[in-house]
């Protein structure tokens, strides 16, 4: 799931929240998921947004899957975004090359 002020976000591509205001502000960038880590466990999965395809790296944030079950976690950060600037979520299996399963993600950004 994507949200954001329906005035000035949309989702053009069915991952991207995609800032469509015409003044640059700053907003808090926020994202839960529920997460497991394939076939190899216990798994290191590593979350991080990333704006316009750069990662951010203040808001990277492990979890440790355990269990088939997954895990929940989340992450947050302020960033500043300019029209047509868009945010997504990075995941990335930090303890074996099996894939990863989001069951779970919401990404959001709220003014701040």
């Amino acid at each position: 799931a994507l949200s954001g002020l329906e005035s000035q976000f949309d989702n053009p591509s069915g991952h991207r929240l995609r800032y469509t205001g015409a003044t640059t502000r700053t907003f808090a960038a926020s994202a839960a998921y529920i997460s497991t880590g394939g076939s190899t466990l216990p798994s290191v999965i590593m979350f991080r947004i990333s704006k316009n395809g750069a990662e951010i790296a203040k808001s990277e944030q492990a979890i440790r899957v355990a269990t088939s079950t997954g895990e929940h976690g989340s992450t947050q950060v302020l960033v500043s975004l300019a029209t047509n600037d868009y945010l997504e979520i990075e995941v990335r299996n930090f303890t074996a090359v099996s894939n990863v399963t989001v069951t779970y993600l919401n990404l959001r950004a709220v003014e701040a």
